[in-house]
């Protein structure tokens, strides 16, 4: 069977970055439940054009909490099993970029430079992703977006202060290196004390961007977590 591709290009308007899956993306059996990932060379994308003013009209809510999914990138695939040295200095510089520019942009619609700084936070937090997997925040966050149609920007805002918590006593001196990109002054802390502050600096991050978390006003049954620690 012949099949024709045109050129393929991309104008993102969320900060989830999708748009860098590379091969392809996923799609969503309905019956099943879960997630399926399609894959071919021929489903790159030709050509990304980062564009602050097509991101204009991206309501609040989807911008700021694919923003924080940006930040969950950064963040799981700097300790992340199989993570590779090379990779930390562009996402924690990405993750800086997104601790600045996303509550500039919040601030106002049309602030061009801090949605394109946002729009080159979210590419920089997509590096090393063929080579390497995520973690937890990301597992658990497929389960609720396909199972419980949880948007992934708002899974990110709920998982991602807990599972570094949870990840903490094997990835301190990981989480630790983040204290620079969180705004945090930890001179003379140990790994372990310095995690911890950037654990909270998260979550206060997510809920100074009005969105809902697991210890504000998100609530979710404790059912589904039950099911996601039968999943895993």
């Amino acid at each position: 069977m012949s099949i024709s591709f045109h050129c393929k290009c991309l104008i993102p308007t969320t900060l989830s970055a999708g748009e860098f899956n590379m091969g392809g993306g996923n799609v969503i059996d309905d019956e099943a439940g879960h997630k399926i990932r399609v894959r071919h060379r021929r489903l790159y994308a030709d050509l990304i054009v980062l564009d602050p003013v097509m991101t204009e009209g991206t309501p609040d809510w989807l911008w700021l909490s694919t923003g924080v999914k940006a930040l969950d990138h950064c963040i799981e695939r700097l300790y992340t099993t199989g993570n590779q040295p090379a990779i930390d200095a562009p996402v924690l510089a990405a993750a800086e970029m997104i601790f600045t520019h996303l509550p500039k942009s919040r601030e106002s619609d049309n602030d061009s430079e801090a949605r394109l700084q946002c729009l080159i936070a979210a590419w920089m937090s997509m590096m090393g992703a063929p080579n390497f997997a995520t973690g937890l925040s990301h597992a658990i966050g497929h389960i609720l977006g396909v199972k419980y149609s949880v948007g992934h920007g708002y899974t990110s805002c709920v998982t991602q202060p807990y599972v570094m918590e949870f990840n903490r006593a094997v990835s301190a001196d990981k989480q630790a290196l983040l204290a620079r990109s969180a705004g945090l002054n930890t001179r003379g802390m140990s790994a372990e004390t310095s995690a911890e502050a950037v654990a909270r600096a998260v979550d206060d991050f997510v809920l100074g961007m009005g969105l809902p978390t697991a210890s504000g006003t998100w609530r979710f049954p404790s059912l589904i977590f039950r099911r996601s620690h039968d999943w895993f």
